[in-house]
């Protein structure tokens, strides 16, 4: 069966940047904590309701018509519209609210929204998937959301009193945006290597340790040696525009923002650093620089056109660095269709926000009805029926439930992921705690253990996100100056890493990060001194 890509693999790079809080014990996809008699009456109405598109009603008001973007992988599924038609049977009679969906391929919301926007075009809903959303509030083009939050959304006002779901979106002391409640929290680095070919070296990994580079290496020289013509060491960084160091080891928050206006590092620090000057960061690429010397690493692993998925089903690498999450390993075994280890490279821990790795709902200027918009994303939240439907399709055509505790689901027998009229995968709705799953390795239970886990080590950033409206000129020279340095330098293949680190280092302090860090500082020693 053809596993999920998840918007937690999308976002993987910047996974360490989730934060969260423990989830509620509840263990069906259709209870809910309801707060209002419309999100009972939701409830009560289960999964019979959502498949027949029947509702019992409870709204008596008029109906209002939104438009609310649906972002795709390229491709619109076919039975879109026939899942928003069943979508509004149910949401028109209990919340009074028509949605349609705005198709828009994921890649093509940087280019369109602002364009939309500014020409007046009624969009009610919009998400911003992993773009900091200063960008659009400090130019007025989507609204500030507390207010609207708090008249319209009770559902979401009682899950953000816990989770960190504004975090990230705030400007000017008002927030913008709201997140999905996310299925985990916490972050960290792990390595994801091929369990057969791993127990050919003889080598033991226990659950839960904690490995050092050196043990990595290690590992990496017995895998050599078995597959001389394999690389171990699946690091690929052609067209990287951040650091991954993460995924190695180094626990570090970036403030709600990028490494690009500085770092944390490790859970106690209120120090704003660059992270790329740093003890820890040169150790780690100097590592990755005998990792490619020794052949560990894919010669062109800064240049190839070749993606990591298709380099690893053509066993040309082992393994490959990742989020610790439990998710990525079963992702990784349906991906790849085997079984993999996953050695954590250091403990799950638990930080800020990020603006530019979270996807957020906004409310555009030109909706026609921001009440009805967030009344409709409130309902995406309490109703899991609902946010399964969007998610997923309709029970029985699109997937059918195999074990209701556990959430779990598949294709109807003769369709798959590559066939189904409706797949649409991105975990973008709702309270993602109920979201159904498709390997039951992923589960609610496995999910809020990590989540607990990475919660009890929290770095001193949580719920703080740097403001980047006064240096974003120069953040963005920063940027340029990652994506030039940081393929070589973290794949291993600059010749001479000593002289190259440093002009790497030159350019930073030119391109003004340290003015940089220095206003971010600021701004976090006074949100400090507020808490």
């Amino acid at each position: 069966m053809k596993k999920r890509i998840s918007l937690v693999l999308l976002a993987a790079m910047l996974a360490t940047t989730f934060a969260g809080c423990n989830s509620d014990s509840s263990d069906t996809g259709s209870s809910t904590p309801a707060s209002t008699a419309s999100e009972t009456s939701a409830s009560d109405g289960g999964s019979e309701a959502a498949d027949s598109g029947e509702s019992t009603g409870g709204w008596e008001g008029e109906t209002t018509h939104i438009v609310m973007t649906y972002l795709h992988a390229g491709v619109v599924p076919t039975d879109t519209d026939k899942v928003f038609d069943a979508v509004n049977a149910i949401t028109v009679p209990e919340i009074g609210v028509e949605v349609e969906p705005l198709p828009l391929g994921i890649g093509e919301t940087g280019q369109k929204y602002s364009l939309w926007i500014s020409g007046g075009e009624q969009i009610d809903l919009m998400m911003v998937p992993f773009t900091n959303l200063t960008t659009y509030s400090s130019q007025g083009l989507i609204l500030p959301l507390d207010d609207l939050l708090a008249e319209n959304a009770p559902y979401i006002s009682e899950v953000m009193e816990e989770y960190p779901l504004r975090d990230g979106s705030y400007y000017q002391g008002e927030a913008y945006g709201v997140t999905p409640l996310m299925y985990y929290y916490g972050g960290g680095g792990s390595f994801l290597i091929d369990e057969d070919k791993f127990n050919e070296t003889g080598l033991t990994y226990n659950e839960g340790d904690i490995w050092s580079l050196d043990q990595m290496t290690e590992m990496f020289a017995a895998l050599k040696e078995l597959y001389p013509d394999a690389y171990p060491n699946g690091t690929i960084t052609a067209g990287a525009t951040a650091s991954t160091s993460g995924y190695w080891g180094l626990t570090t928050d970036p403030l709600g923002a990028t490494p690009s206006s500085g770092v944390l590092m490790g859970t106690e620090s209120t120090t704003v650093e660059n992270l790329y000057a740093t003890e820890e960061y040169y150790n780690y690429i100097t590592y990755v620089k005998e990792w490619y010397d020794a052949g560990y690493i894919y010669p062109d692993a800064a240049t190839t056109s070749s993606t990591q998925r298709e380099l690893m089903l053509a066993e040309t690498l082992l393994g490959y660095p990742m989020g610790n999450q439990p998710v990525m390993k079963s992702d990784a075994e349906a991906t790849y269709s085997k079984g993999f280890i996953q050695i954590m490279l250091n403990e799950s821990y638990y930080a800020s926000q990020s603006a530019s790795g979270g996807s957020f709902w906004t409310v555009p200027i030109s909706s026609a009805s921001p009440e009805a918009a967030i009344r409709f994303l409130d309902y995406t939240f309490s109703n899991h029926d609902i946010h399964n439907m969007i998610l997923w399709g309709i029970e029985g055509e699109h997937f059918v439930v195999l074990d209701e505790e556990n959430l779990l689901i598949g294709f109807p027998d003769g369709i798959d992921g590559t066939t189904s009229p409706y797949y649409n995968t991105f975990g973008l709705y709702g309270d993602r705690r109920y979201e159904y799953i498709w390997d039951v390795a992923n589960n609610k239970a496995v999910n809020e253990e990590y989540t607990a886990d990475a919660m009890s080590r929290p770095t001193k950033a949580v719920g703080y996100a740097y403001d980047t409206t006064r240096t974003s000129a120069q953040i963005a020279n920063v940027d340029a100056v990652v994506t030039q340095y940081v393929p070589t330098l973290e794949s291993g293949s600059e010749s001479d890493l000593d002289t190259t680190y440093q002009e790497f280092l030159s350019a930073l302090e030119a391109a003004g990060l340290n003015d940089i860090i220095a206003d971010n500082q600021a701004q976090f020693d006074e949100w400090l001194a507020q808490q």
